[in-house]
Parts: structure tokens; C-alpha cells; sequence
């Protein structure tokens, strides 16, 4: 997102800070059907949903190549938009402004690509078979033969990996073109070296691969330790072997424990065959092994964890009585099948009717968005100590997600994408490529949904919130559907007092007792501005919140 001088850059989002809640904000729900105290309330609000800018509600199941992505339709053939949808929008606002635990623990380690200066440092490796030594292999050019050949996958098969193979390398017709192999010789004559066809480079090495079935990451690179230009002559390539001691068996534990975490049903442990990245410590006879990772070149698993930053009192409620504002309304999902955690919500959205809506003839383009990249510390983390350089890393040629972090870092917060005011649709670039464009079709700015938001049982501390994210002041907004970064989805919502209906539990047994009132629940609404007007100059997550909705 641009500034209107178009000088700067400015993110599409921002973070609302992780603030503190009040000693009585966690507590157990009231239950649901809780009718009975007076100070409870109940009801059914009725909202009003209107579009500011188009909105992208995609059917990417039924997504054809080469043309546009529809919008996303019901059975009347009109815009549908899932009350999931709204009740995730809602429930992730409520959160920030509320600074609610997060409803599921934060990701685990994750892995990030190395520096220029440590991928230099580290060597293939592979345990030996029927052996306790790890071979380590000095990662250089040999004269005109690279020490790392690319291999298809059309060229290996399993009862290659891990084993001692005899490859004839082959440089590529130009100069400058990959080697490559062109045949391998897997059961030598005892003592012999097969001869190399015409134009071949005899090699012997391994194969470094990466564990069977790991996503995305079935590659295979022939890692020679010995190069010859003739039929007999081995040439060396400084092979070294190390012990697989107490302390390497430690380091490997560790890492197999948080691959499994973010990989789990993948089998990494330490075995015949094995390939891995080594970094060594000490020279000559003291030379050892400092670190190791998984044979994923140019990556490794972090040290540093996201919940290792993460303020304790924004953790998953672990019981009942741990319970925040947004498990309360919104309910919790248990993690494990029979979790006596899993809540049910107190909030619960209804059906989005569509009431005066259109699509847009003619397709948008969208330019590519890529997923959230969290190896990025410096706008995930924030430092904690004033004299510092900022959480950034700058000076320095380590991530710190790799290197454990800085005394008092913590994570900037929650994320929220900003509102873009005056935005109602793309702007076509002649200097990118349109072919690297998406299309798709969306709903037109001022099309107007409407819906009920049922709530049973809360107490009037957990409502206002809500109401007050219902009936925003003019000129902020929620964001929903896709294409959030790049302006879309910025959705109004207001609610019709004329239709809602909020009771305690004492103006229930009344009306049970004399029938029904016939006022609604207009008496909260001069309350809920007031409210709004309060909190929101107080509370710092809410002014960040307000701030991000109302877009700069």
C-alpha cells in the first residue's frame, strides 16, 4: 500500500498489541441456558452488513483454468458469503480488542533459509553402514568437477539411498551447463573401478536426500568424495570420519523432536544411511561436530519457537476457569477428540441473507500474494530492551529465530490487515506482466447482507465488546473474504435496533409472567456508544485495532 504522495511504503497490515486483561477477565461461562441470573443477557441482534470496497467471496473449488474465478453463490444464484466467514471476522476482532488467549496454541518451530556465511560452513554428511562413524565430506571443487551434481528423480531408486555408489559424471554440451549423471555403477567388481564411458568422469560418493515422503522436498544431489579422470586413479576429496558420540546423539534427539512436531509421521531418526548437513568446530584432531540438520540444503530448524515469545497470559486456556472473553462468546474447539474443553459458542451468526447485492461484469486482476513468511523476525518481533537495534537483526548475519532470540524480544501481536480508504478497485500497472495475474470476479461495493447474531447467557462485561464491534463509528471497517493486503473486503457493519432484541434474565421470567414487551433493545444503543467512546480512547488494543480499521 502506497501513501497518497506515493513517496513510502506502507505495510497492508499492522499489529494490535497483546494487552493486558483485567484479574477477573478469565473465569469459567456462565453455561448455556443460564436464564435464571438476572445480570445475564440474551437475545438476538439484528446486523446489516454493506459493502465499502469489492469483495472477493471466490468458489475456487470450481475454479477453471483460464478463466476468471466466479463468485462464490447459493441456491438463489446470489452472492453467498458463510457464516463461518463473518463469525471468524468477528471472533478475530474480538480477540485484539479484548486481548483474549489465542483459541489454539501458536506453530512450532519452522525452518528458515541459512545466510550466505552459514551455508558456506556446512558439509554433507552420511552415516555409514554398519557403523557407529558419520562421514563427513569437504564440500569444494575439484578442478572442473562440481562437488554437488543435481540427480532426477527418474535416475534413483530406493536401494540406492544410503549406499556407496560409483557415478560416471558428465559436463553439459555448453559451457557453463550443469553436470549430470549419465550412469551408475552400483556393484563394482571387488577392488576394481568400472571403467568411465567416453567423455565420462569417474566419481565415487552418496547420494544427500531427504527423508522419504518429506513435502515437497524429494530431491536427490550426488555428493562425490573421491574423482577420477581415468579408469583407476582416485583423487581424493579430504573424507573425514567422526564418532556418532553421546553428545551428537543429543543434538540429534533434538532436532528429530521438532521436525516431528511440524512433520509429524515422517521418520528422522538416526540410522544407516542417513544424509544430513554437518558444521564443524576445532581443526585437526580436536575437529568435531558443532551442529546438524536435515539434508534440506540451505535450511534448517529453528532454535527459537514463536511461543517462547509469546506473553503466558496469551496462551491456550489449558481449564475451564482459565477461560478469556473471546472462549466465552465465541467457544473453543478441544484439540483432541473428548477435550472437556471444547465449549460451545455463546455467539452464534445466522444465515447471511443476501438483500441488494451485484456482481461486477467485468474480472479484476490480482497480483500474486505469497503465504505469511514468520522467518521474518524484524516484522514479527518486536525488541524489548530500549538501547537495542530493534528486532530486526541488523548488524548482524544470523537469523535470530536461529540463534535464540534477544534478551526481552516479544511478538508484536495480533495481525490486522488495514482499511484502504478511497480504494474501489484495482489499478492496472503497464509494467507488470499480466499473464503473472489472477482473475476473478466480486461483489460490487454497496451490495448490503443482512443477518442475526444469536447470544445466550452473557453477562454485560462480555456483550458491550461485541456490540461495540457491531456498531462501529463512521468510517471504520471490518475486512472479509480474499485479497485483504491489496484493499478488498473492507465490509460495514451496523446493527438494526428496531429488530434486536437483548433480555435479562429477570425481563425473561417477566415476560414469561405478563407476556411479551413490545419495546426492543433500544436502550443499549446510546449505552454502546458510550461504551465505545471510553474504551476505546483507553484501551491500548483497541485504539491499534480502531487505527487498522479505519485505514491512513
Amino acid at each position: 500500500m502506497s501513501a497518497k504522495n506515493n513517496d513510502r511504503f506502507i505495510n497492508p497490515y499492522n499489529f494490535v498489541p497483546f494487552g493486558q486483561r483485567s484479574a477477573d477477565a478469565d473465569h469459567a461461562p456462565s453455561g448455556h441456558g443460564s436464564y435464571g441470573g438476572s445480570d445475564l443477557i440474551s437475545g438476538t441482534i439484528s446486523c446489516v452488513l454493506r459493502v465499502e470496497t469489492p469483495l472477493l467471496v471466490l468458489d475456487q473449488d470450481a475454479a477453471i483454468d483460464g478463466e476468471p474465478i466466479r463468485v462464490q453463490k447459493g441456491p438463489d444464484r446470489k452472492p453467498l458469503i458463510l457464516p463461518s466467514s463473518v463469525r471468524g471476522m468477528l471472533r478475530g476482532a474480538y480477540e485484539a480488542v479484548t486481548s483474549s488467549r489465542l483459541p489454539v496454541p501458536v506453530p512450532g518451530p519452522f525452518s528458515i533459509r541459512e545466510g550466505t556465511d552459514r551455508a558456506r560452513e556446512k558439509f554433507p554428511a552420511v552415516v555409514l553402514p554398519d557403523s557407529d562413524k558419520i562421514l563427513k565430506v569437504w564440500v569444494a571443487k575439484f578442478g572442473d568437477v562440481p562437488a554437488l551434481v543435481k540427480v532426477s528423480k527418474a535416475q534413483v531408486r530406493d536401494d540406492m539411498l544410503g549406499k556407496l555408489l560409483f557415478a560416471f559424471l558428465k559436463p553439459g554440451a555448453r559451457n557453463g551447463t550443469p553436470w549430470r549423471v549419465i550412469e551408475w555403477s552400483l556393484n563394482p567388481a571387488q577392488g576394481a573401478a568400472p571403467e568411465p564411458p567416453e567423455g565420462g568422469v569417474l566419481a565415487r560418493g552418496f547420494l544427500l536426500s531427504n527423508p522419504n515422503d518429506f513435502p515437497g522436498k524429494r530431491s536427490h544431489i550426488f555428493v562425490p568424495y573421491a574423482v577420477g579422470s581415468g579408469a583407476r586413479a582416485q583423487l581424493p576429496l579430504d573424507p573425514q570420519l567422526f564418532a556418532i558420540d553421546e553428545s551428537f546423539k543429543a543434538k540429534w534427539c533434538e532436532l528429530e523432536r521438532r521436525m516431528k512436531e511440524t512433520h509429524p509421521g515422517i521418520d528422522f531418526s538416526l540410522k544407516p544411511g542417513r544424509t544430513m548437513l554437518v558444521t564443524l568446530s576445532g581443526q585437526g584432531g580436536d575437529a568435531g561436530i558443532a551442529d546438524v540438520s536435515l539434508a534440506q540444503i540451505g535450511r534448517r530448524s529453528t532454535a527459537l519457537e514463536p511461543i517462547d515469545l509469546l506473553p503466558s497470559s496469551m496462551t491456550p486456556a489449558t481449564t475451564i476457569e482459565e477461560f478469556s472473553p473471546a472462549d466465552r462468546v465465541f467457544g473453543l474447539v478441544g484439540l483432541e477428540e473428548g477435550s472437556p474443553l471444547t465449549y460451545r459458542a455463546s455467539a452464534r451468526v445466522g444465515m447471511i441473507r443476501p438483500v441488494n447485492t451485484s456482481i461486477a461484469s467485468d474480472p479484476i486482476r490480482l497480483a500474486p500474494l505469497e503465504a505469511p513468511k514468520p522467518q521474518q523476525y524484524g516484522f514479527y518481533v518486536r525488541a524489548g530492551h530500549p538501547n537495542g537495534r530493534g528486532a530486526s537483526g541488523k548488524g548482524t548475519t544470523e537469523n535470530p529465530w536461529a540463534t535464540g532470540g534477544r534478551n526481552g524480544d516479544e511478538l508484536r501481536g495480533r495481525k490486522t490487515y488495514l482499511h484502504h480508504p478511497g480504494f474501489k478497485g484495482p489499478v492496472d500497472s503497464e509494467s507488470e506482466a499480466q499473464s503473472s495475474k489472477v482473475r476473478a470476479r466480486c461483489v460490487k461495493p454497496d451490495s448490503e447482507f443482512h443477518f442475526d447474531l444469536r447470544v445466550d447467557a452473557l453477562d454485560e462485561a462480555d456483550l458491550m465488546p461485541l456490540l461495540a464491534l457491531l456498531a462501529l463509528p463512521t468510517g471504520h471497517f471490518h475486512r472479509l473474504g480474499h485479497g485483504k493486503p491489496l484493499g478488498y473486503g473492507s465490509v460495514r457493519l451496523e446493527i438494526d435496533w428496531s429488530r434486536t432484541v437483548l433480555q435479562s434474565g429477570e425481563e425473561l421470567r417477566q415476560e414469561y409472567r405478563n407476556g411479551p414487551r413490545a419495546e426492543g433493545a433500544g436502550q443499549y444503543e446510546a449505552k454502546v456508544a458510550e461504551w465505545l467512546e471510553r474504551h476505546a480512547g483507553q484501551s491500548e488494543s483497541w485504539k491499534a485495532w480502531m487505527l487498522s480499521a479505519k485505514g491512513f
